[in-house]
């Protein structure tokens, strides 16, 4: 299923040198909605969660997407800039771990999640089990696609 030309155009419009997280977040809403109709019955949950960082103030806001009110997948969103810096891939990396392992402890038997630098993706998918987290693909340090 191609892309319509208006969820495109949003992604072309930011500035690829852009430091501001929230730059792609219109794009990867859009995008999140063409993915996960309403009328299907997903609704896309916006939240604001700290991030793994030692600062006290930073927050990272992500997409929980729900199915009749039980969560399916999320999506994570940083800027370009950061598919550059090791460490911010890598703090990327963690921070999406952490958040599928706090989503799962939902009673789900698995759960799918999506880390975005810019346009270069990484998807996740954790088998849960009855339990704590069993499975979690992808293993430790596959590069971002």
């Amino acid at each position: 299923m191609p892309l319509p030309n208006y969820i495109k155009d949003t992604f072309e419009w930011i500035n690829p040198t852009t430091t501001l997280d929230n730059d792609y977040c219109g794009a990867y809403n859009s995008l999140l909605r063409r993915a996960f109709p309403i009328e299907d019955g997903y609704m896309i949950n916006p939240q604001v969660a700290e991030t793994i960082s030692s600062h006290d103030d930073e927050f990272v806001m992500y997409f929980r997407v729900e199915f009749h009110r039980t969560i399916v997948f999320f999506a994570e969103v940083g800027t370009a800039i950061a598919i550059k810096d090791s460490s911010a891939r890598a703090t990327a990396d963690d921070q999406t771990r952490l958040r599928l392992s706090q989503l799962s402890d939902k009673g789900l038997t698995e759960l799918h999640g999506m880390s975005a630098l810019g346009t270069r993706l990484r998807f996740y998918r954790s088998a849960c089990l009855d339990g704590p987290t069993k499975s979690l693909t992808p293993p430790l340090s596959i590069p971002y696609t």
